[in-house]
């Protein structure tokens, strides 16, 4: 049977409109998350304050600072750290992971951890309990660099919501070991 002009276009119409839907569904917590390139990518930080960390004695973690950039199809992260006893860095790469989540992989087998949306203010929620652990200054063989140490996923380490911010504040000099980047 022949569909008549009119029809054939509402379901030229609907199809397209299908398939724009379901291109958007397809997209990932990282496409909303990442401006696509040439983009400088998107961050995110928190400092704790001294008064939440003295709600909090057994949190380790003082500060985090997290980037996010896209890279020939893939999307590579750095995250600076400081803990109340030293400072470092972590990197690797994500994936969008199931319901609105993302997978990151440190490098050199460093562990891996969460991203998912927190519930307001475009902040996101880095959950590094699925892993119970990240490894801070992991070293691929054969190269050399700061001293590596582990977050262990405790209490009061397991889950960061950082805030939005811009991209220069990451890709500011990385914390130096042992100094509280908090100014205080």
């Amino acid at each position: 049977m022949r569909l008549g002009g009119g029809l054939a276009a509402r379901a030229l119409g609907f199809g397209t409109v299908l398939l724009l839907v379901t291109g958007a569904a397809a997209a990932g917590i990282l496409e909303d998350m990442v401006p696509p390139p040439p983009t400088d990518g998107a961050c995110w930080e928190r400092s704790y304050s001294n008064d939440h960390l003295a709600l909090h004695p057994r949190q380790k973690v003082t500060e985090l600072r997290f980037l996010v950039q896209p890279f020939q199809g893939r999307y590579d992260f750095t995250i600076d750290i400081a803990t109340r006893e030293r400072a470092g860095t972590v990197t690797g790469s994500c994936t969008n992971g199931p319901a609105g989540s993302a997978v990151c992989r440190v490098a050199c087998g460093g562990g891996a951890f969460n991203l998912r949306q927190a519930s307001s203010d475009n902040a996101i929620l880095l959950d590094i309990s699925g892993a119970g652990r990240l490894h801070i200054n992991a070293r691929c063989e054969g190269r050399e660099g700061a001293a590596p140490f582990l977050i262990e996923a405790e209490p009061d380490d397991k889950v960061f919501k950082l805030q939005p911010t811009s991209v220069r504040s990451c890709t500011l000099q990385p914390f130096k070991p042992y100094l509280d980047h908090r100014g205080e």
